[in-house]
């Protein structure tokens, strides 16, 4: 009967359940000869709660207590012919398992043994490596609003407190060597958003609710996948007790305790404050459900409440930017001939000198014998004002005045304006017991964000601030059912939901831009326009227009029923997960056109010749006086449906080989849907499919599903082989030292739900105008646009798609990787020994390794290898076609000219070269012709999982727990990562990408400590002393890190124009330092000094191989130390109440310093100077106009700040 209700359970709960959040506590009884004794009833009672939970000891004496929440537990044991036994104060820990192992003593029943001593800190069933903070201690450190952008308390800055992780902005987490590679479980169910794990704080709890926080970083157990190489943050949140209990909190920032912004000045002297109001402040309430008369629900029904509340509003500076003065408003760019000193970059192939900096007047073009555009310069570097386009003026006139200084050229405007962000997060949890055997959870929540995002300070019509209204909700279900007192079952289910209308305000997303004068825009908005100028020589630096205009709505079922069976020496534990991910995008951001403006179209073309690195010709910004764009881009809606389901099985077992030796093993299998959107909506590269538009060359666009015009396929299938074991091992050496080791393989998720290949061509389309080459511009801003109008607006399953015959070559669609459907999948190992101290102390060492392989390409949607691109080009020339045609030697400068002449030039005519096929455009390359796939200008990939990634780390850490007033936490990192894409390898040879990753710093430490002063000797007995003397509350954290790698400078070989052979970078030189100073010496004034050794570094000639290494160790930027610290006072008015406050500053001693990482760009460059006589560019500058007192956007440290905080607890 019992097996038939099981299974009766098991299919109703199917699609319930839940990763454990859920602590264990296991152990033995034996006498006192160390004889174990089995059937012994072992009672747990939870000390808030009353709720019971017991079992009896196997025959082999050992007991296992599963699926208990977060708490103190009070242990209670009765046999026959033994005294009672009692021991109180035994934490349990989110997804830890603490063992008790408990001695009888001969004795009689009415005697009795008390133990009050806390349970060991030494894990000794389980070699995961683990870092637990309860929650009131994220409440009580100084970190509250220490990670990422300004925003409500955020539950994930403990990560500071864990060895091999940190954060480096927005939800930029690092765990153990990789980026945004973290996974959230809340409740049981897993809480980051389906669509991009960096929004994650925009659907998390409160900090006020959460009972118990645990990052898991190696070696999980079979329950726990989906993560990859990365870790776990599994929370747990607060429940009733039997005694009402609650709190009321505020946290207040405020102008007065923050520090000025270096380098600003506020016209008194002093540097400029932000106008800061800032507040996060709520309460809660717990207990039993009381209804007078009614119902008593003590011991049974509890209830906890939270309302947590953020309001920023402040004046917000995002630094110094550029925007046009006067002289570049009316045409007038001889100031940038200035800046350079008139610098002779050397002679073009018509013998006239090429000055930097210079314009050339594309009406002035003449074609030579050979084919070539010629073009004269614009006198002086002054474009006529008759010659400004009307629509340019039109816009021109809506740009801002510069607000610094005397119309400066540069560093000219503040980006300031308002700010606002709007947080709410109400929850609530009930818990009831049903007795002994069946226990069930709830909870609820609902964030509410209201903000603009980011501020640039630019007029309404012209800003790409957001108004963003986000609304998120969390539902968990969880129960537990004993079956017997060795059998358990538990389900749970969760559903939640991220709303986010990711939006600019209706003033520029519904502006006519008929009013301009552009005709044949498919819609409204302000045009889109962006990179016409720069901090170094002027014009118009910040984009400008509507640049989002987006809804995205994430949604996500999940569940896993799970039986756990205690039987002899072992703890069998059986589980199924299912997940159904769908985000809904809707997009109207290409409704207004994207203008792109390039300097070609001001240039002279050089048809091979090279300059210096970081030199140039041509302008952008007169391109865009001019009107006479590179390219433009406009589509209609988009209305999007992405969906994943995803399903996992897993059975693991705890086995207590002797009372010294535990083995923890498992395995878990995992399968997940690739991408895939509602009605197949998604387009490929095919490059076996005929082009009807380049006279059915092979290489065209292929559409998933079924039907006219599809593939009859989808692209991607799914990985059933994503088999994981696991295996660990816990020995306890003596009773104060654990040797623990471990090993499995993980498997990450798949691309996230907001990433896809292309939907154009199935009726949700893009349509590009790009330029025909040879330095020619696709059009001017004051011409129609004429955009095909079946391509912009009809489902055309077009296999010819983005090529136009006679047009503008364009890049594919990306080609989708028939394996993107296989998940990364990382080899795990580790061995670690921990040692007691003391009772309350504990030191560990461990040693981690990680191996990655099959990562696929990564986004700031968190997931995976960022460069994974960098090991495929689908459409490079490969040298072998160089060598055929006799043009291998690219340090000829005459096969250079060659390669890049148009395919109608009379050089290219001589040579024997000729059109691929006959649309192929007459301005096109002679190289673009010799591409596998001429028709397209590139081809990318999608998901292909070629990455490696390696890394091996020594973690340390010291625990105290709290005792005399004392908690301290240290944790210390010596690690190495590496990956195989980010160097500047050759496709040919994938082994020259491998090299240290952009997330490699070799150095992490942290500490925290929070000590209470307590009474004692004379301020003990005396109440007055006691009242100003004890209960002051000093508490710290400390950060220090490595610097962030900084790249080698980029060579000019121009290698890179031409094949994919990289070593593209500068060659070092050895001896020489590669500073001029120490970038931590406190001892540098950016405005005047450059860092870096120019020497250092020597330069490749043209098509001259170069070095392929992009990161070396010795070159960092500074580092970061961060100092924050609280000092506060409790008073006690009542037994079970006080009240608090205390002040907190972060980046106390302005010690983590706000400057970028200095610039590699250009060694053999002079830096650049304003005006003023001030840097504004060079290698080794530090911008030091880019300090913001926000950051939104920015690793970047702001300036110190300070919080007051004030509480009741009760």
């Amino acid at each position: 009967m019992k097996f038939r209700s099981l299974v009766v359970i098991l299919l109703l709960s199917w699609s319930l359940g839940a990763q454990s959040d859920r602590g264990v506590i296991t152990g033995t009884v034996s006498d006192s000869t160390g004889a174990l004794i089995p059937g012994v009833h072992v009672v747990l009672t939870n000390a808030n709660t009353g709720a019971k939970t017991d079992t009896v000891t196997t025959g082999t004496g050992n007991y296992t207590l599963l699926e208990l929440p977060a708490g103190s537990y009070t242990l209670a044991i009765e046999q026959a012919g033994f005294s009672k036994y009692e021991q109180t104060n035994i934490q349990v820990q989110v997804a830890v398992a603490t063992r008790v192992d408990v001695v009888l003593k001969v004795g009689a029943a009415t005697d009795s043994v008390t133990v009050t001593s806390e349970s060991t800190l030494l894990k000794t069933e389980t070699a995961e490596q683990s870092m637990t903070v309860a929650g009131n201690q994220i409440a009580e450190l100084p970190i509250n609003f220490g990670i990422g952008a300004g925003a409500i308390r955020n539950p994930y800055s403990f990560i500071q407190m864990t060895p091999g992780a940190f954060f480096n902005g927005w939800q930029n987490i690092s765990i153990n060597g990789a980026a945004l590679n973290f996974k959230v479980v809340f409740e049981g169910q897993q809480s980051d958003d389906p669509y991009s794990t960096q929004v994650s704080d925009e659907i998390q709890p409160s900090v006020e609710a959460i009972e118990q926080f645990t990052l898991q970083t190696s070696n999980l157990t079979a329950e726990f996948g989906g993560v990859g190489n990365g870790g776990i943050y599994n929370f747990t949140s607060k429940s009733g007790t039997n005694q009402v209990h609650g709190s009321a909190y505020s946290y207040i920032m405020n102008t007065a305790l923050n520090a000025g912004i270096p380098f600003t000045n506020d016209g008194t002297g002093h540097h400029q404050k932000v106008v800061k109001h800032l507040a996060d402040y709520g309460f809660t309430v717990g207990g039993p459900v009381y209804i007078p008369k009614v119902y008593n629900g003590k011991n049974k029904t509890f209830f906890f409440f939270n309302l947590e509340r953020y309001r920023d509003r402040e004046a917000l500076y995002n630094g110094i930017t550029t925007v046009p003065n006067t002289e570049f408003l009316t045409g007038n760019l001889s100031n940038n001939l200035l800046v350079t000193a008139n610098r002779n970059l050397g002679t073009d192939f018509a013998g006239r000198a090429i000055i930097q900096n210079a314009i050339y007047d594309p009406n002035t073009a003449v074609i030579d014998s050979s084919g070539r555009r010629v073009l004269n310069v614009f006198p002086n570097n002054i474009i006529p004002q008759s010659r400004i386009d009307p629509v340019a003026a039109k816009i021109l006139a809506q740009f801002p005045k510069p607000n610094i200084g005397s119309d400066l050229f540069v560093n000219n405007f503040a980006e300031t304006g308002d700010f606002y962000k709007l947080q709410q997060i109400p929850s609530l949890k009930v818990d009831q017991n049903f007795g002994s055997k069946f226990k069930v959870s709830a909870f609820l929540e609902g964030e509410n964000t209201t903000k603009s995002n980011g501020v640039d300070g630019l007029p309404a019509i012209l800003s790409q601030v957001r108004i963003q209204y986000i609304r998120s909700q969390i539902l968990r279900l969880n129960a537990d059912y004993t079956i017997s007192p060795t059998l358990l079952f538990h389900f749970g289910s969760g559903y939640q939901q991220h709303r986010n209308p990711d939006t600019v305000p209706p003033i520029s997303a519904n502006y006519d831009n008929t009013q301009l004068g552009i005709v044949g825009s498919p819609g409204t908005g302000f045009p889109r326009i962006g990179g016409i100028g720069d901090n170094v020589y002027g014009g118009m630096t910040p984009s400008f227009g509507p640049g989002s205009r987006n809804l995205f709505i994430g949604r996500r079922l999940s569940g896993l029923p799970s039986l756990s069976w205690v039987h002899g020496n072992h703890t069998y534990k059986f589980g199924v997960e299912y997940k159904y991910d769908t985000t809904n995008y809707s997009s109207f951001t290409n409704m207004s056109p994207s203008y792109g403006f390039s300097s070609s179209e001001t240039s002279q073309p050089l048809y091979g010749q090279v300059l210096p690195t970081g030199t140039g010709i041509g302008s952008a910004w007169a391109s865009f006086l001019l009107g006479d764009y590179d390219s433009v881009t406009a589509g209609n809606g988009q209305e999007l449906f992405y969906r994943r389901t995803s399903w996992a099985m897993f059975l693991q077992d705890n086995w207590k080989v002797t009372r010294k030796l535990t083995l923890d093993y498992g395995l878990r299998w995992d399968l997940q849907q690739p991408l895939a959107e509602l009605h197949s909506r998604m387009a490929s590269f095919s490059p076996t499919t005929p082009n009807p538009n380049a006279n059915g060359l092979l290489g065209g666009v292929i559409y998933a599903g079924s039907g006219t015009g599809r593939c009859n396929c989808q692209f991607a299938p799914y990985y059933p082989f994503a088999i994981a074991p696991r295996f660990g091992a816990a020995y306890q050496i003596n009773a104060k030292t654990v040797l623990r080791a471990g090993w499995g393989l993980s498997y990450g998720p798949l691309v996230a739900l907001l990433t896809d290949p292309s939907a154009s061509g199935t009726g949700f389309n893009s349509v590009t105008i790009p330029s025909p080459g040879n330095g020619v511009g696709a059009g001017f801003l004051s011409q129609p646009l004429v955009f095909n109008q079946q391509a912009l607006w009809g489902a055309t399953y077009d296999p010819g798609l983005n090529v136009v015959p006679g047009g503008g070559i364009q890049s594919a669609p990306a080609l989708v990787d028939r394996n993107s459907g296989r998940p990364s999948r990382v080899n795990q190992w580790n061995i670690s020994l921990q040692r007691e101290l003391l009772r309350d102390v504990i030191v560990e060492a461990a040693f981690i390794g990680n191996h990655g392989v099959w990562e696929a390409q990564g986004s700031s949607q968190g997931f995976y290898n960022a460069s994974v691109g960098n090991l495929i080009n689908y459409d490079a020339v490969s040298p072998a076609t160089l060598a055929k045609y006799g043009l291998s030697d690219l340090t000829d400068p005459n096969v250079r000219s060659l390669l890049s002449a148009t395919i109608g030039s009379a050089a290219a005519i001589a040579a024997g070269f000729k059109p691929p096929y006959a649309n192929f455009p007459s301005t096109a390359s002679v190289l673009q012709s010799l591409r596998p796939f001429p028709q397209y200008s590139s081809i990318g990939q999608f998901q292909a999982p070629l990455g490696d990634s390696w890394y091996d780390a020594l973690q340390t850490k010291v625990v105290k727990r709290i005792s005399h007033g004392l908690t301290v936490s240290a944790t210390y990192t010596f690690s190495k990562s590496l990956d195989s894409t980010t160097n500047a390898g050759s496709i040919y040879y994938r082994p020259s990408f491998k090299g240290l990753s952009t997330s490699y710093f070799p150095h992490l430490f942290s500490v925290s400590v929070d000590y209470t002063v307590p009474a004692i000797g004379f301020v003990k007995r005396s109440r007055i002393a006691k009242a100003i003397l004890a209960d002051w509350r000093i508490t710290t954290l400390d950060t220090d890190q490595s610097g962030s790698l900084l790249g080698a400078p980029t060579s000019s070989n121009s290698i890179g124009s031409y094949v994919s052979t990289g070593y593209t970078r500068m060659v070092r030189v050895p001896g020489q330092p590669l500073y001029l100073k120490s970038l931590n010496c406190n001892c540098i004034d950016p405005t005047q000094q450059t860092v870096l050794n120019p020497n250092a570094w020597q330069n490749q000639a043209a098509g001259v191989p170069g070095s392929n290494i992009v990161y070396y160790n010795d070159f960092r930027g500074e580092r970061r130390p961060n100092v924050s610290a609280g000092i506060g006072k409790q008073f006690r008015f009542k037994e079970r109440a006080a009240f608090s406050i205390r002040a907190e500053f972060f980046n106390l001693f302005n010690m983590e310093e706000s400057l970028s990482d200095p610039s590699t760009g250009s060694p053999q460059n002079p830096p650049t100077r304003s005006n003023q006589g001030l840097l504004t560019g060079g290698f080794g500058f530090m911008n030091y106009a880019g300090i913001s007192a926000n950051s939104v956007s920015s690793s970047l440290p702001t300036p110190r700040t300070g919080q007051i905080v004030a509480r009741i607890d009760f």
